[in-house]
């Protein structure tokens, strides 16, 4: 904690005892002007301190993972790097599932409250696009995938401030996110748009005049 800080709360325990000894109307608001400062510097001071740790999270890549290291090495998990052979997976869809619980668990760490407004910021800028990048590409629908890449989402979302206990879908509405499968959906339209538009679709199947 950096020391105008210290010196601030010494100032407020010296204002605090005074109050109590001298039944004075000018000490209550010597204190309560204090009191108020103080609580605006430390929220500066943390607020400054999460952005420091995000911004050198982003910068340095081992920052994510380094709360990972807790796992245990014996038992693989369904997020683990190797598989329940004892094989380094690669698969990429559990690459980036593991990549994103370390980001959330990065952000459990580094934000004591998280609010809807943090949590869009957040999840959009360093959890979702783990969860969207070359899905057209690398996807292969099954079902222990959708499973998988949906946790993290569920995960993501009870971490907001007084949506714990409220059930997944209900948190979705409030989050203004849509299920995996819904995404899912839209990308193949917006990409078989794309093709039939650039002329493209007679190149990866056949198309039917009569339909």
């Amino acid at each position: 904690m950096p020391k105008r800080i210290r010196r601030l709360l010494e100032k407020r325990s010296h204002l605090f005892f005074k109050k109590l000894t001298t039944v004075n109307t000018e000490d209550e608001l010597a204190f309560r002007k204090m009191r108020n400062r103080c609580k605006s510097e430390i929220r500066q001071w943390n607020i400054r301190k999460q952005a420091t740790i995000l911004d050198l999270a982003r910068i340095n890549k081992n920052v994510l993972f380094k709360y990972m290291r807790h796992r245990r090495r014996n038992k693989p998990s369904a997020f683990s790097s190797r598989d329940r052979n004892g094989e380094p997976s690669s698969d990429p869809t559990v690459k980036s599932a593991q990549k994103a619980f370390a980001i959330l668990r990065m952000i459990r760490r580094t934000f004591s409250r998280i609010t809807r407004m943090d949590f869009q910021i957040l999840y959009g800028a360093y959890v979702k696009p783990l969860l969207d990048y070359a899905n057209q590409v690398v996807y292969s629908g099954r079902t222990k995938d959708v499973t998988l890449i949906e946790r993290v989402q569920r995960a993501a979302t009870r971490m907001v401030a007084g949506l714990k206990s409220v059930d997944y879908e209900t948190r979705l509405a409030m989050l203004d996110l849509f299920p995996l499968e819904y995404r899912l959906l839209r990308g193949d339209l917006i990409l078989t748009y794309a093709l039939f538009e650039q002329s493209l679709a007679n190149r990866f199947f056949t198309v039917d005049p009569a339909n």
